[in-house]
C-alpha cells in the first residue's frame, strides 16, 4: 500500500510540475519501470508477448521473427490462418503485404535511376503523358520524387473492386481525382501515387507489373511469393475484421482484380527478410548479388522533406520507408489493410530486422505491444528511448478551434471538443470518439498513431490521420 501511495504522490507532483495529464504521467512512470527491468536483464519471452497481445486484440493468428546479421535470433508463432480453420500459422504462411510493397517498388525505381533511364526529378507526365486528374496544374509539377515520398498531393485513392483488371484501368478512373495540396507542401499516403510508379515500371520494362517485379527483384532475391486469387488460398492466411465486437473473415471475392500496386501480393516472413536484408546491408542480397548501390539505399532512407510537421516528432517518409531518426535510426514499412497486418522494421546500423505478420486488419497495436511497449525493442537494440507522450510539450491556448469536420475522397473525420479533451471519429478506420492526447499545438497522439493539424490554429484547413490528409469541410 505504501508503494501505491508513493506512486500516487509522484504522479501528482509531476502533473503539477509539467501540466501533463494523469494518463501521460502514469505512462511515464510505467516506462521508467520497464527501463529498470531491462537494466536488470529481465527476460523477454517473445512467444508470451505475442500470445498475450493477440488475446487482448482479438487476433486469430500471427508470426514474428527477429534477425541479426541474417541469423534468426528470436521467433514466435501462434493461432490459425482463419477463425474457420484449424490450420496453424507457421513461418511459411503467406500474408497479404499491401503497402509493404512500397520500399520494394522504390528499390526498382532506384535501379532505373542508377541506369540513367529516369531521374528523381522527372515530371511523371514525361513518362505517362496520358494520365489525367481534376487538377492538371498540380499534376504537371508532380515528380518521381514526390510519388516516392507521398508528397505528390493527389487525394486518397477511392478505388473499388470494380476498378478494373490492370493498374492502367485504375489510373484511367482518376480523371476526377482532386489534389489536396501542392506537390512538396505536405505528405499524404495514397495508393494512386505508388500505382503511378507501378505503371512507370510497366512502361519502362514493357511487361506487366507482376512480371517486372519478378524479373527485377523477386527472382534475383529468390523471394517466395504469390499474387492472390480467390481460387488459390493454399498456405495463405485469411484477413479478418471486427464489426460490432464480432470477428469475421474478409470477403475476398474479386480481390484478384483489386489492382492498386501490392494489393494482391502475398509473402511469407522469410521472403520479407530476404528483401529487408538488402537494405540492412546497403544493397547486397543474401546471395551476394548487388541489388542496389549503397548510395541509393541511403537516398531511400534520407529525409526527403524535413520541414513537414511530423519531422519534429521524429517520424517522416523516405522512399517507401518511414523513418525515426536519431543516434540509432529505425526504418519501417507496414500494412493494415485487407484484414491483415504486416510490419518490417530495419536498423541497418546494428544489422537488425524485426518482421511481424498478423491476420487481422488495423492492428498496429500488436506490433506496438510486442516490439515497443514491452521494452523488447530496447532489449534488442540497447537503446532506451522516450515514448512520444513523454516528449509532449505543454499546449498553449485553446484547442477548440481544431474541432470540425474534414473529408477526402474516401472518408470523413470529425474532431470533437469537450472541455480540454479532443476526440476523433473516422469512418475509414471505424473509430468512434477516439481520445486524442495533444503533444503540442498542432500534433496529437492516438491509437492510430500521429494526428496532425494545419498550423493555422484559428481555422485549420486540414487534418492528417493515419498518414492521409483530410481537408476541412464545415
Amino acid at each position: 500500500m505504501s508503494d501505491r501511495n508513493s506512486l500516487k504522490r509522484r504522479i501528482r507532483s509531476r502533473m503539477t510540475e509539467t501540466g501533463e495529464s494523469y494518463t501521460s504521467v502514469r505512462q511515464f512512470f510505467l516506462r521508467k519501470a520497464e527501463n529498470s527491468r531491462m537494466q536488470n536483464n529481465e527476460t523477454f519471452d517473445l512467444q508470451q508477448l505475442l500470445e498475450r497481445s493477440m488475446a487482448a486484440r482479438n487476433v486469430p493468428g500471427g508470426c514474428l521473427i527477429a534477425y541479426k546479421d541474417n541469423e534468426v535470433i528470436d521467433s514466435a508463432v501462434a493461432g490459425t490462418v482463419s477463425i474457420d480453420s484449424d490450420e496453424p500459422i507457421t513461418s511459411d504462411t503467406l500474408f497479404r503485404i499491401g503497402a509493404v510493397i512500397g520500399p520494394m517498388v522504390a528499390t526498382v525505381i532506384m535501379q532505373y535511376v542508377e541506369a540513367g533511364k529516369i531521374t528523381l526529378d522527372d515530371p511523371i507526365l514525361k513518362h505517362l503523358p496520358d494520365f489525367r486528374t481534376a487538377d492538371m496544374d498540380c499534376l504537371r509539377r508532380v515528380t518521381v520524387r514526390h510519388l516516392l515520398s507521398h508528397t505528390h498531393g493527389l487525394d486518397a485513392d477511392g478505388y473499388t473492386d470494380e476498378s478494373g483488371s490492370t493498374i492502367q484501368d485504375l489510373l484511367d478512373g482518376c480523371a476526377d481525382l482532386p489534389s489536396v495540396f501542392e506537390p512538396g507542401k505536405n505528405c499524404s499516403r495514397s495508393a494512386v501515387g505508388y500505382s503511378l510508379l507501378g505503371r512507370l515500371i510497366e512502361v519502362l520494362e514493357d511487361l506487366t507489373f507482376e512480371e517486372a517485379m519478378g524479373a527485377r527483384l523477386f527472382a534475383p532475391l529468390e523471394m517466395d511469393h504469390r499474387w492472390w486469387t480467390s481460387a488459390d488460398i493454399q498456405g495463405a492466411s485469411l484477413g479478418h475484421i471486427e464489426d460490432s465486437n464480432r470477428l469475421s473473415v474478409v470477403n475476398e471475392r474479386g480481390r484478384e482484380v483489386f489492382k492498386a500496386v501490392g494489393s494482391t501480393l502475398m509473402m511469407p516472413i522469410e521472403a520479407l527478410h530476404k528483401f529487408a536484408s538488402v537494405h540492412v546491408h546497403n544493397g547486397l542480397a543474401l546471395t551476394g548479388e548487388r541489388i542496389l548501390s549503397a548510395a541509393s539505399c541511403s537516398e531511400m532512407r534520407r529525409v526527403q522533406f524535413p520541414d513537414l510537421y511530423s519531422h519534429k516528432w521524429g517520424s517522416h517518409d523516405g522512399f517507401g520507408w518511414v523513418a525515426m531518426r536519431g543516434e540509432h535510426p529505425v526504418f519501417w514499412a507496414d500494412n493494415a489493410g485487407y484484414g491483415q497486418g504486416v510490419r518490417v522494421i530495419i536498423l541497418p546500423k546494428q544489422g537488425l530486422e524485426m518482421i511481424g505478420c498478423v491476420n487481422r486488419g488495423f492492428t498496429y497495436e500488436v506490433f506496438d505491444d510486442v516490439w515497443g511497449k514491452s521494452g523488447y525493442h530496447t532489449k534488442m537494440t540497447g537503446v532506451v528511448t522516450k515514448s512520444v507522450l513523454q516528449r509532449r510539450k505543454k499546449v498553449s491556448g485553446t484547442i477548440g478551434n481544431l474541432a470540425g469536420k474534414y473529408m477526402n475522397n474516401i472518408g470523413h473525420v470529425t474532431i470533437m471538443h469537450d472541455e480540454d479533451q479532443l476526440s476523433l471519429t473516422n469512418d475509414v478506420f471505424g473509430v468512434n470518439q477516439m481520445a486524442l492526447d495533444m503533444l503540442d499545438d498542432t500534433v496529437a497522439w492516438s491509437s492510430l498513431g500521429m494526428v496532425e493539424f494545419d498550423s493555422d490554429r484559428k481555422m485549420p484547413s486540414w487534418v492528417k490521420v493515419a498518414g492521409q490528409v483530410y481537408k476541412r469541410s464545415d
